[in-house]
């Protein structure tokens, strides 16, 4: 009984765990962001987009808007009737029902130089039903109190079952990290911009590996330049061989722990405020879970009443661990989608849970 328990929670656990994990964030045009002159059409051909997912819009404040429409008024590019209207540059919409959705730009001619999405947004991935599921009693009662021993079989597919709930476990403690990890935008509301204090604004936050940080600003007006200490103690990034970051929506991985330097290499940005150190502490773990040792009792000397032999069951199908997913050395901009547990893996999951109750059984 203790077993049948210790399985449902952890399945429970993964469930509730996964959808969150293989949501994310979706920037819409990717690089090119939110503007007129680019076929949203085809970007969109490559996406899949899920419940749960966040559209970002991204674009200079004042130069572009996003309106959500329907499908008449995208065809005609036509927001008469629209009432809503997103217009901060970095517009989040979240994708809370399954379907077609309609977006286009109602500033000037945009929308008819291209700039409009059209998307299908599929169901979120749904956890697996209730496991396990109620066996009948087995063996059969006997005429007599007395209970069969029970045979070597039974043994050697209940320590296989053990061994399978703790690889169970184990990818479980492998997947919370990341639905862990969170988006920190820079400055929060104030973006990336001079005369700001960030060495205040940071002491107030907490940067774990895994975690991403985003740097809004406008494009063409600013930049992020990684830098080492020295540099950003000088306001010097001449010597920086760092990639310089212009898209106005920078997103960088965390992927280790240490210190960490920004600055802006823009005119005296840098001397005003412009810069940023922060202190990234390792991923947060859950405490690792064991499955409780059974107690052994000793059966009951068995009378002449024995019921029939019990059959024994078929050897669970052979399997192989997942490969590490290689981290990269640096910190660089992640693809345009978040990181995500695809449901590749969520089926591996479930299938390493249903291999389990088929030993069990």
């Amino acid at each position: 009984m203790a077993s049948k328990q210790m399985f449902a929670l952890i399945l429970a656990i993964v469930s509730a765990v996964a959808p969150f994990a293989m949501s994310g964030d979706i920037v819409v045009g990717g690089k090119e962001g939110w503007r007129p002159g680019f076929n949203y059409t085809e970007w969109a051909a490559t996406q899949k987009f899920w419940v749960g997912d966040n559209l970002v819009f991204n674009y200079p404040p004042g130069v572009h808007n996003v309106i959500p429409v329907n499908g008449a008024e995208f065809k005609e590019c036509n927001v008469t009737h629209s009432p809503r209207n997103f217009t901060s540059g970095r517009d989040v919409v979240p994708l809370k029902t399954a379907g077609r959705k309609w977006y286009l730009c109602g500033v000037a001619d945009h929308c008819s130089k291209g700039q409009k999405v059209a998307i299908t947004v599929l169901p979120a991935a749904t956890p697996a039903p209730a496991w396990p599921p109620t066996a009948p009693a087995w063996p059969p009662a006997a005429p007599t109190p007395a209970a069969p021993a029970p045979s070597s079989s039974i043994q050697i597919m209940s320590n296989t079952y053990k061994e399978f709930v703790v690889v169970l476990i184990a990818t479980a403690v492998a997947v919370l990290p990341f639905a862990m990890a969170a988006d920190i935008v820079i400055g929060g509301q104030d973006g990336w911009k001079p005369d700001f204090n960030y060495t205040n604004w940071a002491s107030s936050m907490e940067f774990r590996v895994g975690d991403q940080i985003v740097f809004n600003y406008t494009r063409g007006g600013d930049n992020v330049i990684p830098v080492g200490g020295d540099e950003f103690k000088a306001c010097n990034a001449s010597e920086s061989s760092n990639v310089v970051l212009t898209s106005g929506h920078d997103v960088l991985l965390l992927n280790s722990e240490g210190r960490r330097w920004y600055l802006s290499g823009v005119g005296d940005h840098c001397l005003r405020g412009q810069k940023l150190v922060i202190n990234v502490v390792p991923a947060a773990t859950p405490p690792p879970t064991t499955p409780p040792t059974p107690t052994p009792t000793t059966p009951p000397t068995p009378t002449p009443t024995l019921p029939p032999p019990i059959p024994s069951s078929p050897s669970p199908s052979p399997w192989s661990p997942l490969p590490p997913t290689p981290q990269p050395s640096n910190d660089v901009p992640p693809p345009s989608s978040s990181l995500r547990i695809t449901a590749d893996v969520y089926q591996i999951l479930l299938l390493v849970a249903t291999t389990a109750m088929i030993v069990k059984a």
